[in-house]
């Protein structure tokens, strides 16, 4: 029998509780001093936090709100009352809140809303990537809107222009009506793209895939039509739990999706917590600025009994499909170097207890400047590039992903991200090594058109994008693209 949820949730929140011995004691202290229980857990939860927002930096604002996420989780089920997740919002609602992070819609099925507008957070942070992913009009970043929306009666939201207009009058209405029609007009249009294998007009193959981050994403990529998965987000099976996934429950989620898209490459993504990806269940140092510490790569390089379990599941469910591994954050050739003594060492394990397993190739995401500079050298390593277009936006131009302030310099069309996509796919010609593009910026039109002039020849996309980037892809002539000059 499954746990519910709900009942997990709470669980999870005791155990946060009673592993941390100062907060246990202060609740028992309030409690003997005379404080209902309710009182002290949502007292001791709050001082808590405060204490820890102190330290100021990112990871400490995460587990803030993981303290005050767990006090109210237990005071709600002190008061038998059932915690709600994004899942349990009525269907057809616009969902406000004033954060929402991708720990709380990580597995999630989010189809079911309208929308979602939330106070903070940037438009290419991860929690705003996993929503649009299901092709739902998004807002992030929008100070004041839970209080402006109180009294509303009805809500429109245009995740393109990001506009939230509460109450609108009957002109305004009849204008998004007709801009609701038209979009449904051109949805139905783009079915006949679903079992299309796109071409551009001079003969160019490109295969189209999705970016997906748990099983639940399966049916909406393969009722889009993906061409297998170009990302596969295994963060998502590790966030928002008290304890890791072992190897078995890996082993299962990766040959689910394996056997899924039989005759498809899939491409998981070793784990990439960190920056605005936290994990319970991982022991974090406190890093003033977590972009720039201890993630993807180099965590998994340094907690090797974290990393072996998701390598051994892997090598396990190889034998299932054709699959790529892709490493996330690399910046040096000897990051892949001791990954492949890792997966060595995992295959001589498997092999002495008598357990099937098979080869995968061992691939890179380039999202670091020094990825791009020394992308000749790691080709040399890597079996292919996989551009990761949200992280390299970041640390080329240097600015946070997830602070709305420098949104307009956080963005791939700017030049110098785009000569950094041309330095890779360059240096993977060379190396005739295949470059594929993961990130949000190859369902842009504009922007898939220069990636794949540069040389890529794959693009992973949400589910809700593949009709749409296989009917960019099928109107391109690369040489038309060339001596244009997009």
């Amino acid at each position: 029998m499954k746990a519910n949820p709900s009942s997990v949730m709470v669980m999870e929140a005791l155990a946060d509780l009673s592993a941390d011995e100062d907060w246990a004691e202060a609740i028992q202290r309030m409690i003997a001093e005379g404080d209902s229980a309710l009182a002290a857990v949502e007292a001791t939860a709050e001082s808590t936090a405060q204490q820890i927002e102190t330290l100021a930096s990112d990871y400490a604002r995460a587990r803030a709100e993981d303290m005050r996420a767990a006090g109210h989780l237990v005071a709600m089920a002190l008061q038998g009352k059932k915690p709600l997740s994004v899942g349990d919002v009525p269907a057809g609602s616009v969902l406000v809140a004033e954060e929402l992070t991708a720990a709380h819609m990580g597995g999630e099925d989010l189809s079911h809303l309208a929308a979602i507008v939330a106070e903070r957070g940037a438009s290419n942070g991860h929690a705003a990537i996993l929503a649009r992913s299901f092709g739902i009009p998004t807002v992030f970043g929008l100070p004041g809107v839970v209080n402006a929306v109180k009294e509303a009666r009805v809500i429109a939201v245009d995740g393109a222009t990001g506009d939230v207009i509460v109450d609108p009058d009957d002109e305004t209405s009849a204008h998004l009506r007709i801009a609701i029609a038209a979009a449904a007009e051109d949805r139905e249009e783009l079915e006949r793209f679903t079992t299309v294998k796109p071409v551009t007009r001079d003969g160019v193959s490109i295969i189209v895939a999705a970016n997906i981050g748990s099983v639940n994403d399966l049916d909406f990529a393969t009722e889009a039509g993906a061409m297998g998965v170009g990302l596969m987000r295994t963060e998502f099976l590790f966030m928002d739990r008290a304890e890791l996934p072992d190897e078995d429950e890996q082993y299962q989620v990766y040959r689910t999706v394996l056997e899924r898209f039989p005759d498809d490459e899939v491409i998981i993504r070793t784990l990439d917590i960190g920056g605005d990806k936290p994990c319970r269940a991982i022991d974090l140092p406190k890093e003033d600025n977590p972009f720039l510490g201890l993630r993807g790569i180099r965590l998994c390089l340094a907690k090797p009994e974290i990393f072996r379990p998701q390598l051994r599941a892997l090598l396990r469910a190889a034998c299932h499909g054709r699959l790529k591994v892709m490493l996330p954050m690399i910046a040096t050739g000897d990051e892949i170097s001791e990954t492949k003594a890792l997966i060595e060492s995992c295959e001589h394990e498997l092999e002495r207890e008598g357990k099937t397993y098979g080869p995968f190739e061992l691939g890179i995401m380039v999202e670091t400047p020094a990825a791009v500079f020394s992308a000749d050298a790691l080709a040399k390593k890597a079996a292919f590039f996989s551009l990761g277009t949200n992280d390299l936006t970041q640390y080329v131009m240097a600015a946070d992903r997830t602070n709305p302030a420098v949104a307009s310099l956080s963005r791939t069309q700017n030049p110098a991200v785009i000569e950094a996509v041309r330095l890779v796919c360059a240096a993977a010609a060379r190396a005739d090594i295949p470059v594929g593009v993961c990130g949000e910026a190859a369902a842009d039109p504009v922007l898939s058109a220069v990636f794949l002039q540069a040389g890529v020849r794959e693009l992973s996309v949400s589910a809700a994008a593949i009709r749409r980037v296989k009917r960019q892809v099928c109107a391109l002539e690369l040489k038309e693209t060339t001596e244009q000059g997009v």
